[in-house]
C-alpha cells in the first residue's frame, strides 16, 4: 500500500542519514582532538575526555542497557537479568584483557629494550663519554635560562605522550569497534519509524564525543606524533568509522 511504502521510505531514509551522519561525525572528533593536542591546555583536553567518557556511559547503561532488558522481557526471559549481567561481564573482560596486554607485553617490549641497549651501549660508550661534559654544560645553562611561554606549552604537551604504552589504544579500538557495529545493526535491522528516529538520535548525539575519545587516545599513545606510525592513526579512526556503516548495512541487508 502507499502507507507502507512511505514508511519504507521513511525507514531508508533515516538509515541512509545514520551511515551519512555516522561517516561526518567521527571525522570532526578525531580532528578536533589532532587541534586540541597543539593549540589547547592538557587541562581542557582531559575534561573532554571526561565528559566524552559521560556521554558514553550514559548512552549505554541509560539507555541501551534499558532498551536490551526491555527485549529479553518481551522474549519471556525475565527470570534473569541477562542484559545486566552481559553488561558487567564485557566491562570485566575488557578491563582484564587491558590488564593482561599492559602487563606481558608491556614487559616484553621493555626486556627487548634493554637487551636492544645493552647490545649497542658498547660501540657508543666513548662518544657518550666526550660528550658528557658538553651535555652537562648546556643542561646548567637550560636551568639557568627560564622557559618561555611557548617552550612551556610544548613541554606541557610533550610530557603527556605515552608512546610506549600503545596497548590501551589498541583495546579502545577494538572495544569501541564492537560497540559501533552492534549500534549500526540496531539501527540497520529497525523496522520502525519511530524506534529508529530515538536510536538514530541517541547514537549521534555521542558519535563524534567517542571519536574525540579514541583520537585523543591515540595522540597519547604517540599514533600522530610520530609520523612513521600516523598511518595506524587513521587506520584506527577508519576502522571505526567503518565498521558502523558494516553494521548498518548488515542490518538493512537482513531487514
Amino acid at each position: 500500500s502507499i502507507q507502507n511504502i512511505a514508511m519504507a521510505l521513511s525507514l531508508n531514509a533515516w538509515k541512509g542519514l545514520a551511515m551519512a551522519e555516522f561517516t561526518v561525525s567521527p571525522v570532526i572528533g578525531a580532528a578536533i582532538a589532532v587541534i586540541m593536542k597543539d593549540r589547547a591546555k592538557q587541562i581542557f583536553i582531559s575534561c573532554g575526555v571526561i565528559f566524552s567518557s559521560g556521554v558514553l556511559l550514559a548512552g549505554g547503561f541509560v539507555h541501551l542497557l534499558g532498551d536490551s532488558n526491555e527485549q529479553f522481557e518481551d522474549l519471556g526471559d525475565d527470570n534473569f537479568p541477562w542484559a545486566f549481567f552481559i553488561a558487567a561481564t564485557t566491562i570485566v573482560g575488557l578491563v582484564s584483557l587491558e590488564i593482561v596486554l599492559d602487563r606481558v607485553l608491556g614487559d616484553y617490549l621493555q626486556c627487548k629494550q634493554k637487551n636492544n641497549t645493552a647490545e649497542d651501549s658498547d660501540s657508543t660508550t666513548f662518544l657518550r663519554e666526550q660528550s658528557r661534559d658538553q651535555c652537562s654544560i648546556e643542561e646548567t645553562q637550560e636551568q639557568e635560562e627560564p622557559l618561555t611561554e611557548q617552550e612551556h606549552d610544548d613541554h606541557h604537551h610533550r610530557a603527556h605522550i605515552d608512546s610506549e604504552n600503545p596497548f590501551s589504544a589498541l583495546l579502545l579500538t577494538i572495544a569501541l569497534s564492537v560497540h559501533s557495529i552492534i549500534e549500526g545493526l540496531g539501527i540497520g535491522a529497525s523496522s520502525d519509524a519511530g524506534e529508529i528516529r530515538s536510536a538514530f538520535i541517541a547514537v549521534a548525539a555521542h558519535k563524534a564525543f567517542v571519536a574525540f575519545a579514541l583520537a585523543n587516545d591515540l595522540v597519547r599513545s604517540g599514533f600522530w606524533v610520530d609520523r612513521t606510525k600516523r598511518k595506524y592513526f587513521f587506520i584506527s579512526v577508519g576502522t571505526f568509522i567503518f565498521v558502523s556503516l558494516l553494521g548498518v548495512a548488515i542490518g538493512w541487508g537482513i531487514n
